[in-house]
């Protein structure tokens, strides 16, 4: 049993947990196996939300952080999240397949939910075939942005839409809803409305974090 084998594990781990909605973090310093006994014996599920920091120059499994604001793009709905999930998903196993020859399947990536009802939020760990791992979080977020890069190119010239249009539709989208002014008069002013609207000129931002690699 793999978890069994990891709870008896003495390499040196570190980990970190949000104490505060202003972003203050404990960090903790363990060997796995003890932080694992204490993560799933001791921890309230409610409040298992921590996490790993990969050390610099540290082999490590691919990952990513896919997230947007609900309230920022109310135009994207529950099945076109799950359709950009999975749009997505195919386009990183093509990925695999054009650079490294590698057959990465739905199977090997695990996935994570941390949305609420204002944010989606996926969090994605790839299980590489045989165990393959990348040489460093500097080296996953290159190949990240070369896959970023070329779903943008192909945003761009259209070509991404003929085949997954909800990804290319919704690669980039609003950091924050738009303002928009009600045109309804009362005391003969303008009231501002801060109704969500999507816009092409509201800031964005493609919904892969690409902040995580360094």
């Amino acid at each position: 049993n793999l978890f069994q084998t990891a709870l008896w594990s003495m390499e040196p781990r570190m980990f970190a947990v949000e104490k505060s909605t202003t972003g203050k973090r404990r960090y903790i310093a363990s060997h796995l196996g003890r932080f694992l006994d204490y993560y799933w014996r001791k921890v309230d599920p409610k409040h298992r939300h921590y996490y790993e920091l990969i050390r610099e120059k540290t082999p490590c499994r691919l990952y990513f952080d896919l997230e947007f604001s609900k309230e920022a793009n109310p135009d994207i709905s529950d099945q076109d999240s799950a359709e950009l999930l999975e749009d997505f998903i195919a386009e990183l196993s093509a990925e695999f397949q054009r650079i490294y020859d590698m057959d990465v399947h739905r199977s090997c990536i695990v996935e994570l939910d941390s949305s609420t009802c204002k944010k989606f939020s996926r969090h994605l760990v790839v299980h590489l075939p045989n165990d393959a791992l990348f040489e460093s979080a500097i080296a996953a977020g290159r190949f990240v942005r070369v896959l970023v890069g070329r779903l943008a190119e192909e945003a761009a010239t259209g070509r991404l839409e003929e085949t997954r249009p909800v990804l290319a539709k919704h690669l980039f989208v609003n950091t924050k809803p738009k303002l928009s002014l009600d045109s309804t008069e009362s005391d003969g002013d303008l009231r501002a409305s801060s109704t969500p609207q999507s816009s092409p000129h509201n800031d964005t931002t493609c919904f892969v974090d690409m902040g995580v690699y360094t």
